[in-house]
């Protein structure tokens, strides 16, 4: 399935830095359009629950609207100085770092990972 394959690499991510020592603040965000897409929800969130400095994000885009820098920054108290992790479909991506940009946020800042169905 493209979802799993695709979704497995920041789940990768995630279980190592839970087995990292070192304390560090975390926001992760699952986005999907409605409730019924979000089958990974249980599994990242037991996996979050694991680590203090882990916030975790379940963003349902039919209910809180499309995601976007001005929702990143009220969530995560800024984003400017922040490494940021995008992955989803290349427009989505693309706006989003278009749009934290534009607040702020340095290219070397904002790293990609793709996510075409195919």
């Amino acid at each position: 399935m493209t979802l799993v394959r695709r979704l497995t690499p920041f789940l990768l991510l995630l279980t190592d830095e839970i087995r990292n020592q070192k304390p560090r603040n975390i926001d992760i965000f699952y986005c999907v359009g409605t409730e019924e897409e979000a089958v990974f929800d249980l599994e990242i969130s037991t996996l979050a629950s694991r680590k203090s400095g882990i916030t975790y994000h379940r963003y349902i885009s039919d209910v809180d609207g499309h995601l976007d820098a001005n929702k990143l920054m009220e969530m995560c108290n800024g984003v400017v100085g922040k490494r940021i992790m995008l992955c989803g479909p290349v427009a989505m991506m693309n706006s989003l770092a278009s749009q934290l940009k534009v607040v702020g946020v340095k290219n070397k800042d904002i790293v990609f990972e793709d996510f075409n169905f195919k």
